[in-house]
């Protein structure tokens, strides 16, 4: 006989699910007496006097709270079964029944739209797209009204409120094959054509615009730009425009290119140098870049000498920051390329020789063109290499600055410093972003990268002076001040590692992988501990304590510590206590085949909270409501 393992907190028509040792459920009623028995691969709670279940043959249904299948009254005929069930998405779940026809059912498990259609997408923003059984596309609203005046031979999905629609137009052969070919518009989510079907193509959604184009059998012979808000629509002659990115779009003509606004205006940019001005379809080329809130243009143009001369433009203000810069056949490609934070490296010839430097994105310079390679690391430091040397400069990138060789300058993104390798050498060194060593020139073998403020360093030390001399290896913790933490002197050369867990608390585990020292290295706390591993999250630190370990019968538990490593007063026995965490204030407590939740803030156990079925033995699934929560007074 099934054994319960489990039992949900949440009653509902006096019954709540449980679950029995061979992963079955069932219900129960509120003395925990079995009601239904456990026959079932998943439930749902009941809900007014109905539950959503799914049998080991995976056909889901309806049943009453005697257990018995419930047929709706709105099935026609009575006998049909549901045979699938989807998530819920804003209150509504698509279901599927035997003759493969898709539905809607509410969180109350009533079905509120028949099954009918041949596939139905999820309600988003109050509208579903369905396919009906003439094979044509439409849109509904919960309702099940038809919003659209026409079928469709497609429907995407909605895009900043809108969707691309097609209509089959014809099938034409394309090397012995068939493709059939399709005309295009534009809907909203009230069904309304915005754009009818008669567009070669629709480019996908950008906020308010919308950008089509018709074409011939050999070229395209023009788009419209349509704004929704302003109510404009602007002829754009172009034989291909690409998508949106960032408020601007580039478009082609030709084998010429420009530039063009949500308004479908060509930009016109003053030119710094060369030309007065350059309008549409002046560009030989272009490659676009974004960084934060401003996209950058880099553009090829041919000048009335014949040759070819690079730009970049910024295209907010309309202007250029830098050029021109001519060109370099072997170069070609690298005459400008874009870093991760918004430079460029420049390319340049001098007297038949290529150089490169760096600018920012105001067209200054950080380095000038006078290397090999150039580069500006994630954290703002600059160096140029030759000859498999690094080369930082010293007190920030000047006309005046020296600098200094490395063999390896590596910078992470976010990081508070970089670290650089000595030429000639194996140590290493932190460099701030003008190229200065931290830390009083403080050299280690081996670092991380700062991360949250703290980094963990370490040399290898040997001792010379006892009788049998040994190396280990001496760690450091710092912070963006310098050494924040040095290790217990006692165990300073028994150490396997040390890991940072968030922030400035770390773990040191020592060689004999039994002991671990947590450590907050900002108020300088230490708690040494007996354990097996140390895990985080969501700010709490679960700790595996040994709790005998000389004895191999030994028992395991879990403690619970925040980040300033004060432990929790956790109720429930130790003795095989497994936790595991929810949320900042809810955790997990495994004890034997019991499960609770516990409230570390309020000190409130599981009889107090409602959720839903067990996910994972470890990991729980909530379903706490606001109302709820707020009632029993969690916040």
């Amino acid at each position: 006989m099934s054994k319960i393992v489990s039992v949900s907190d949440k009653y509902s028509n006096g019954l709540a699910y449980y679950q029995d040792d061979r992963g079955l459920y069932g219900f129960v009623d509120e003395n925990n007496n079995i009601v239904i028995k456990a026959k079932f691969k998943e439930v749902k709670p009941f809900c007014n006097g109905v539950a959503v279940v799914k049998n080991i043959f995976n056909d889901s249904y309806l049943i009453d709270t005697n257990g018995k299948r419930v047929f709706l009254d709105n099935y026609e005929p009575k006998d049909i079964k549901i045979i699938e069930v989807r998530k819920f998405s804003e209150g509504y779940a698509a279901i599927k029944d035997e003759n493969n026809l898709w539905g809607f059912i509410d969180e109350n498990g009533e079905i509120v739209i028949k099954p009918e259609y041949r596939e139905v997408g999820d309600f988003k923003n109050g509208v579903a797209i369905v396919n009906q059984r003439n094979y044509k596309y439409t849109i509904i609203d919960k309702n099940n009204k038809r919003l659209t005046k026409k079928d469709y031979d497609f429907i995407n999905d909605f895009i900043d409120h809108y969707a691309v629609v097609g209509e089959y137009r014809i099938t034409v052969e394309v090397f012995e094959d068939f493709k059939e070919m399709y005309s295009y518009g534009v809907i909203d989510e009230n069904g309304n054509e915005i754009l009818s079907c008669e567009y070669d193509e629709v480019l996908p959604p950008y906020k308010n615009v919308l950008v089509a184009g018709k074409h011939n059998r050999e070229r395209y012979i023009g788009y419209i730009v349509f704004n929704t808000k302003l109510n404009t629509k602007t002829h754009v002659n172009a034989d291909k425009v690409y998508p949106f990115n960032n408020g601007y779009a580039t478009c082609k003509l030709d084998n010429k290119y420009a530039i063009f606004d949500e308004k479908g205006k060509n930009l016109v940019f003053k030119f710094k140098y060369g030309y007065n001005e350059c309008s549409f379809f002046e560009f030989d080329h272009i490659n676009e870049i974004c960084y934060g809130d401003d996209i950058f243009h880099i553009v090829e143009v041919t000048n009335p000498d014949n040759v070819n001369e690079f730009y970049i433009f910024l295209a907010k203000n309309k202007e250029i920051i830098y050029g021109p810069i001519l060109d370099s056949k072997l170069y070609r490609e690298n005459h400008i390329y874009p870093n991760k934070n918004g430079t460029f490296n420049i390319c340049k010839e001098e007297y038949g020789r290529v150089k490169v430097g760096l600018i920012d994105k105001d067209g200054k310079w950080i380095i000038h063109a006078l290397t090999r390679e150039a580069e500006m690391l994630e954290n703002n430091l600059a160096y140029f290499k030759t000859h498999h040397m690094y080369f930082v400069p010293r007190n920030g990138v000047n006309t005046n600055s020296s600098f200094e060789p490395y063999s390896k300058v590596e910078g992470l993104e976010g990081s508070f410093a970089a670290i650089a390798k000595y030429n000639g050498g194996n140590k290493n060194v932190y460099l701030d972003e003008n190229g200065k060593e931290l830390f009083d020139g403080l050299k280690f073998d081996l670092g991380s990268y700062f991360h949250d403020g703290y980094a963990v360093c370490r040399n290898k030390i040997i001792d010379t002076e006892s009788n049998d001399p040994y190396e280990y290896y001496e760690y450091y913790i710092l912070d963006e001040k310098g050494i924040q933490f040095t290790l217990p002197n006692d165990e300073i050369n028994n150490i396997e590692y040390v890991k940072q867990i968030k922030g400035p608390v770390f773990e040191v585990r020592l060689n004999d992988k039994e002991t671990s020292y947590l450590i907050n290295a900002k108020n300088h706390k230490i708690v040494k501990i007996k354990c097996d591993k140390v895990t985080h999250d969501n700010g709490l630190i679960i700790v595996n304590v040994l709790f005998s370990p000389k004895d191999e019968s030994c028992e395991q538990f879990d403690v619970l510590y925040n980040m300033d490593l004060d432990i929790y007063d956790v109720p429930y026995v130790l003795s095989d206590r497994k936790i595991s965490v929810l949320s900042d204030e809810l955790i997990a407590i495994k004890i034997s085949d019991e499960i609770r939740i516990y409230n570390i803030n309020t000190k409130h156990s599981s009889k107090y909270l409602e959720y839903r079925q067990f996910v994972k033995v470890d990991r729980i699934s909530l379903n706490l409501t606001q109302e709820e929560r707020r009632r029993k007074g969690y916040y």
